[in-house]
């Protein structure tokens, strides 16, 4: 990796556009490729900072172009502040600080309407984005003209899982072929699959980059792409999030009621869900953007094992 930026970096940033001194400055550890700091100036504003390294770059214009489409449709994204994609030495963009915190941090304490209406209010939000005029192509993209689509929705599951198999090369004790297992569960599902419109969605508004205060949604961050194709892939990966986390999955449970799935569609739930736990085994022992490699606990391997053999029990 090249230059990385650091908190003075941000801070000048800020300082920069808002001729104000920071006060207080911290780094968000969630994320795995951008550098994003919750950033008080002296003035009483703040603001976030989310800055890329070189090979970033197409994030921040994706944030950027995204930013003005979805804000248009009604999605609740932060105001843009400014924000600068050919920026030196790094791209970055600046949107208002929202009141509140990721889904993550506060699931535990919603209460069973308060998921419902959460459950809701994003079904509706999927809805909006889903108007959007049908992709070119399937896939993950920065742009509207963004050429890095695929011709079918099983291409994009299998380069995910492509990626995650080569991750999970690396993860002691794990065999890929017992991964493997799901390509002949989505080759039964192939009528399905092949079905799928390439349908616009918001990809990861999971446990993170919900944004909730006092139980309620004040609004959607990080939205540096969207995805052509199958919505019920976001909620796969919501569900294996919790999961993963020993939490319980009741949300998912108002999501399946509000969107009225059938037995078919429960199925590819599960399958999705199962291809996002490869990617989570995979992701253990990774840096990413991190300042140093996590290690792998043994028992959190074997508890994605069993989340991912459960999810391919009646397939």
């Amino acid at each position: 990796m090249g230059l990385v930026p650091r908190s003075e970096d941000a801070a000048a940033l800020c300082e920069r556009f808002f001729d104000s001194p920071v006060t207080t400055i911290a780094r968000f550890l969630t994320g795995l490729a951008n550098y994003v700091y919750d950033v008080v100036l002296t003035d009483g504003r703040n603001v976030v900072a989310r800055i890329a390294v070189e090979e970033n770059r197409r994030q921040i214009e994706g944030g950027i172009f995204w930013s003005g489409v979805l804000r248009r449709i009604g999605v609740p994204l932060p105001a843009l502040l400014f924000a600068d994609a050919k920026g030196d030495p790094f791209a970055y963009m600046v949107p208002e600080r929202l009141p509140g915190t990721d889904l993550a941090n506060i699931y535990d304490g919603l209460s069973l309407e308060q998921k419902q209406t959460l459950a809701e209010q994003l079904a509706e939000i999927q809805d909006r984005v889903g108007g959007q005029p049908l992709g070119r192509g399937y896939g993950f993209v920065s742009q509207l003209d963004d050429p890095a689509v695929h011709r079918t929705w099983r291409s994009v599951l299998d380069a995910t899982l492509a990626r995650a198999y080569e991750r999970v090369e690396s993860v002691p004790g794990v065999e890929v072929n017992r991964l493997r297992r799901i390509e002949a569960a989505l080759a039964h599902e192939d009528g399905y699959l092949s079905a799928v419109a390439p349908r616009a969605f918001l990809d990861d508004i999971t446990t993170k980059n919900v944004i909730i205060d006092a139980g309620r949604l004040t609004g959607i961050v990080d939205v540096d792409e969207i995805c052509f194709g199958d919505p019920l892939f976001t909620l796969g990966l919501t569900r294996m999030s919790l999961l993963a986390h020993g939490r319980q999955v009741d949300y998912i449970d108002d999501w399946v009621n509000i969107l009225e799935l059938n037995a078919r569609q429960l199925r590819i739930l599960d399958l999705y869900t199962a291809i996002h736990c490869t990617t989570f085994i995979g992701e253990l022992g990774q840096r990413f953007n991190k300042d140093a490699v996590s290690p792998i606990d043994r028992g959190e391997v074997n508890r994605l094992l069993e989340i991912f053999d459960g999810l391919l029990s009646d397939h």
